[in-house]
């Protein structure tokens, strides 16, 4: 862990090209089953889980301390969130990725595991990596690693979204005495349009963003009553897998030479 580790050991593992993983999440309501912190718990735990894989296959990783919170203003009707405005995430994004930077860090990884990030996330390391061509700077959303997996561990299922059966089974499986099981609800909202899923996509792709409180009357999207520690287990140890053999092609793919900063001609 990053912050475990004094300055001298810190600038140790970057002077060895040690790849810096950030885990971000959210402080936002989760229906009232799952606590506030969800999001970042669970990107924190997928993180340190994938960096033990990887570490023991080689790879230099320091997991950096997770950001706690996250663009979730969507949620702000309910109470019990604090959320950044997209412009403050892009600018706090940034700040972290130059200060490691400065400090000699060539390889950064996002581990996310809020939705709402993503936007963001995807701008601030964009900008970032033209000001910085020789670096590697990635990002992930942690839920897509078990997107595939999931339709055979959670079948019949209507979707997921928030605080559903998905999210639900992997805080069981981190720490199922943190959630509340007799509060444990579903919600299926109607589409307002032909086609569109639980989060306001639809199978084009076209997405119609909505606040929380304009889709569910209890914070949770989708049917959480169908969670459990057992499919929670199948789906982290799958999305562990899937962040850990990212965190080796990042570790492993070749620096851009400080001379990419000329125009190609």
């Amino acid at each position: 862990m990053y912050a475990d580790l004094t300055r001298p050991e810190v600038n140790q593992r970057i002077d060895q090209d040690a790849l810096v993983v950030i885990p971000i999440g959210s402080t936002e309501q989760h229906g009232e089953h799952l606590p506030v912190n969800c999001d970042a718990f669970i990107a924190g735990t997928y993180a340190q889980r994938a960096a033990a894989l990887a570490t023991e296959r080689g790879v230099n990783v320091l997991v950096a301390p997770t950001i706690p919170f996250g663009f979730s203003t969507h949620h702000l009707a309910f109470g019990g969130t604090i959320s950044l405005r997209s412009q403050t995430l892009y600018a706090v994004l940034c700040d972290i990725m130059e200060s490691l930077i400065s400090g000699g860090v060539k390889r950064i990884l996002f581990v996310n595991a809020h939705g709402g990030n993503n936007p963001a996330i995807a701008m601030a390391v964009n900008d970032v990596k033209r000001n910085y061509p020789e670096t590697v700077l990635a990002f992930c959303h942690a839920a897509a690693f078990g997107r595939e997996a999931g339709k055979d561990i959670f079948p019949g299922t209507k979707g997921s979204c928030h605080a559903c059966e998905f999210e639900t089974s992997a805080y069981l499986a981190f720490n199922e005495a943190a959630v509340r099981k007799d509060c444990i609800k579903s919600e299926l909202p109607e589409p307002r349009v032909a086609g569109e899923g639980l989060g306001g996509v639809n199978r084009e792709g076209v997405t119609m963003p909505f606040t929380m409180d304009q889709r569910t009357q209890c914070g949770v999207i989708g049917d959480a009553t169908k969670a459990s520690r057992e499919k929670g287990e199948a789906l982290t140890a799958v999305i562990t897998e899937g962040i850990a053999k990212t965190m080796e092609q990042v570790a492993h793919c070749p620096l851009h030479p400080s001379s990419a900063r000329v125009r190609v001609k």
